[in-house]
């Protein structure tokens, strides 16, 4: 892999984050998937979203190969694309 190269069959995954005023009843999100050969992974989370939430949801967005990893906090926002970009190191 060279720098600023995009990774193909990188292991993407997306897991929910208890929020720290949790009460315990958190939403079950837990998805993975393979980059694409444009280094591109796409998750469908339309489905965690009810209308009239004041936020959808935090998660964990985390990338790796090769021994190389990535991730991020996220607080997805309704109604919007969320976007993350990972750079693997």
């Amino acid at each position: 892999m060279n720098s600023g190269e995009a990774v193909m069959g990188a292991s993407a995954t997306v897991k929910g984050v208890s929020p720290e005023n949790s009460d315990g009843n958190t939403l079950l999100i837990d998805y993975e998937q393979a980059t694409n050969s444009n280094g591109i992974a796409f998750f469908n989370l339309e489905d965690i979203y009810k209308p009239g939430q004041s936020g959808v949801a935090i998660v964990e967005v985390k990338a790796q190969k090769s021994g190389l990893i990535a991730e991020e906090i996220v607080d997805l926002v309704q109604e919007i694309e969320n976007r993350v970009d990972l750079v693997l190191q």
